[in-house]
């Protein structure tokens, strides 16, 4: 979890989002199957409008712990990456497997 803080601390404090997207993938490094890692890199994609890699942080997260498509429609963060239709596109996504 230390990785997710200081994620969280780089993005959320500081907006340095490169910072951010460092550790969050050391921390995919050393942790793969992190849900929380994925998630928050996806996130983090979404606010940068790289769609392609948050879908699949998204996708990875979401077939590791389906719970994660809720989280994903509630969290505020992702209002644009739901309205442009990339929300459609990931539900797509995990249909097809």
């Amino acid at each position: 979890m230390t990785y997710l803080n200081i994620a969280l601390l780089y993005k959320d404090i500081y907006s340095n989002y490169e910072k951010s997207q460092y550790f969050l993938l050391e921390g995919i490094s050393k942790y793969k199957d992190n849900v929380d890692l994925w998630y928050n890199l996806g996130c983090l994609y979404a606010i940068k409008e790289d769609y392609s890699n948050a879908i699949n942080c998204f996708y990875y997260a979401a077939i590791k712990e389906p719970k994660i498509i809720t989280t994903i429609e509630e969290d505020s963060e992702l209002i644009s990456f739901i309205k442009k239709g990339y929300y459609k596109e990931l539900l797509e996504k995990i249909k097809q497997n």
